[in-house]
């Protein structure tokens, strides 16, 4: 979805009917999460219906909660949820339940998703309970990208799945779809 060049610089394209809730898991992120802030506030945040929320679960050692906690006094529509490190999964969750809005993006804090680049999913969001953005150009270690081709592909297999890359941490998704299945995740 990522590999086409589109025009995200016109208003038309930055558009959403209801508040979001833009959820990230972070640890030891100091050297990156202003950065990764300031990008999410001027690219998306400030275009985004009052109410909207950006919300970190954070498990970090590194100084990168003084950092979150500096960037929420600039923006008040940041929110903090100072977590144990207990994982990938149970951070998701936690955050997946601290949502407040109508629409829910959960993306990473590591800056390798391009901020403006949530429009190009926001834009479906319309006529679909969720929509799923892909890496393109992933700078992860190889036996990550391996791995990630081979459980996608199985995932394919076994699910009919048309979804591109079932890993990527750049999802959009309607609370009342989210709030359907929340309460069965286990694992």
């Amino acid at each position: 979805m990522f590999g086409t060049e589109t025009d995200i610089s016109s208003a038309a394209n930055r558009e959403l009917a209801e508040p979001v809730s833009i959820l990230m898991p972070v640890c030891n992120e100091a050297d990156i999460i202003e950065e990764v802030v300031d990008e999410w506030a001027n690219d998306v945040l400030r275009f985004c219906p009052p109410g909207s929320e950006l919300v970190f679960d954070d498990c970090s050692n590194d100084g990168t909660e003084i950092i979150l906690r500096d960037l929420a006094m600039k923006y008040p529509f940041i929110r903090i949820n100072a977590a144990p490190r207990d994982g990938f999964f149970k951070s998701a969750l936690r955050l997946y339940r601290l949502s407040t809005c109508p629409l829910i993006f959960f993306t990473d804090s590591d800056g390798q998703y391009v901020p403006a680049q949530f429009w190009e999913v926001a834009r479906h969001i319309g006529d679909f309970d969720m929509v799923h953005g892909a890496k393109v150009d992933r700078k992860d270690p190889l036996y990550r990208v391996r791995a990630s081709s081979v459980f996608n592909i199985l995932i394919r297999i076994m699910f009919r799945s048309r979804c591109q890359d079932v890993n990527s941490a750049f999802r959009l998704i309607r609370r009342p779809m989210l709030n359907a299945v929340l309460h069965k995740i286990r694992h």
